[in-house]
């Protein structure tokens, strides 16, 4: 990448992050000794830094610190020696301190969260219980619902199945009933999360139900007992 290209790309990081002048001026700094050593990592020591940007040594180390969490520069330096820098090319946009601060939010709210539930009565950690389960069960049942056919779309579906015979519509409805009746559970109380296969499963079996409510007693070969001499 290329220095004016470093530069621009700087610029619509800065727009986000609003770096402040001295972290500006330090960067572009730092840019400009990357293009006079053509390289992207160099030597310079924090008192020569503060020298020629007219900076003190603390406003050096802290804003050197800032460019750092920022995700634009790596360094190292030892004993006031001369630091050892690196500009970072590819750096997000958003900037490494924005993600580190969405981070820390959220690390810091679950630990509170559970400091709060440790440090809580027997009664209040039995309420976050009970709270929690609540959640679960809202959550499940949310998603079941979603799932759930209205009976025009559960009929169709039926009519489309080889084992369908159209005498069978009266039971595929009882059968939808029972389901809607019992929170969209089997009759052995298991939820049903693919009714499209549940119902070509059982398909079968509403057959023979059906044969069996048609069967009346004209259809009962009549025995004839043998006669009593």
């Amino acid at each position: 990448m290329y220095y004016v290209e470093l530069i621009d790309r700087f610029w619509k990081f800065n727009e986000r992050e609003g770096a402040g002048h001295t972290v500006i001026a330090f960067y572009l700094y730092l840019l400009k000794m990357a293009k006079d050593h053509n390289d992207y990592q160099f030597r310079i020591s924090d008192v020569e830094l503060g020298k020629r940007l007219s900076l003190s040594r603390s406003t050096v180390k802290v804003t050197k610190e800032k460019l750092r969490d920022l995700g634009l520069i790596e360094f190292r330096t030892k004993n006031g020696a001369a630091g050892h820098y690196r500009l970072i090319l590819d750096y997000p946009l958003e900037g490494r301190e924005v993600r580190n601060k969405q981070r820390d939010i959220v690390v810091e709210t679950l630990s509170e969260s559970s400091q709060t539930y440790e440090k809580g009565s027997g009664k209040d950690k039995a309420e976050m219980n009970n709270m929690a389960q609540d959640i679960e069960v809202f959550s499940s049942s949310v998603s079941i619902n979603r799932n759930i056919p209205d009976l025009r779309e559960f009929l169709d579906f039926a009519r489309t199945l080889d084992a369908y015979i159209p005498d069978c519509d009266k039971l595929i409805e009882e059968k939808y009933d029972s389901w809607l009746k019992n929170n969209w559970k089997s009759s052995n109380g298991r939820l049903i999360t693919n009714w499209r296969s549940t119902l070509k499963n059982i398909m079968p079996f509403l057959l023979s139900d059906n044969k069996r409510v048609h069967l009346s007693v004209k259809d009962i070969p009549h025995i004839r007992h043998p006669e009593q001499k």
